[in-house]
């Protein structure tokens, strides 16, 4: 099973009413080209009407919300080989020194060690990115990474 928009469930997710909100978008809206998920939350919505509409415009607050969503809607190529090297070599990385994260979140929200990782990859992605190793998609993934800390 592949990683889909609808898997990330919390409280507020319209995954359940999409058929009821589809039908009331088409009752109200016949000639409407451009489609605002105003309240996007899990993108839910904008997924289930991607070919409805010609346009899309997402909004929500969360930083980690709008990467969730470049990584879905954006159309841009990724290099999945370069992806697995990368995500080889922070498989086997250790020995890490303090870094803002570790500094202020770990053995709070992540394990010191956990903490660790999770400062040196997102300070690493964001040396990838500006140096033109990978792009902008490959790096939105890259910071979502699903399967287990890297």
């Amino acid at each position: 099973m592949g990683f889909k928009i609808e898997n990330r469930r919390y409280v507020g997710s319209k995954t359940k009413l999409m058929p009821w909100i589809k039908d009331e978008i088409n009752k109200h809206c016949k000639k409407c080209s451009s489609f605002f998920d105003v309240f996007a939350g899990t993108g839910v919505v904008s997924a289930y009407l991607i070919n409805e509409f010609n346009e899309f415009y997402i909004n929500d607050f969360l930083y980690s919300n709008e990467v969730i969503y470049k990584v879905f809607f954006n159309k841009g190529k990724v290099n999945t080989d370069k992806l697995n090297t990368v995500k080889k070599e922070y498989n086997e990385i250790n020995n890490l020194s303090n870094n803002y994260v570790s500094n202020n979140y770990g053995d709070k929200f992540f394990s010191k060690i956990d903490a660790k990782k999770i400062g040196f990859i997102r300070e690493d992605l964001e040396c990838k990115l500006k140096s033109n190793f990978i792009t902008e998609n490959e790096f939105n993934i890259l910071l979502n990474k699903r399967d287990g800390v890297y």
